[in-house]
């Protein structure tokens, strides 16, 4: 499954993982890395900022994603 956003097993937030199991028995099995929000907690209401931190992170260019 592919999982939103909450409190991890660590005490960190985690958002975005694919967690693999059953209920109860959940295994994280691949996740983002953490990564700068553009304008902090309005990422939440606003996806669009989410969207174009990961590009700047992952130097891919903001218009060819608007584009695509």
């Amino acid at each position: 499954t592919w999982d939103g956003t909450g409190l991890g097993v660590d005490g960190t937030l985690w958002g975005g993982e694919a967690l693999l199991g059953r209920p109860g028995q959940w295994r994280r099995v691949a996740s983002l890395r953490p990564f700068s929000l553009l304008g902090g907690e309005r990422a939440a209401l606003e996806p669009w900022r989410c969207a174009q931190a990961l590009c700047w992170e992952s130097g891919f260019p903001w218009q060819a994603a608007q584009a695509q």
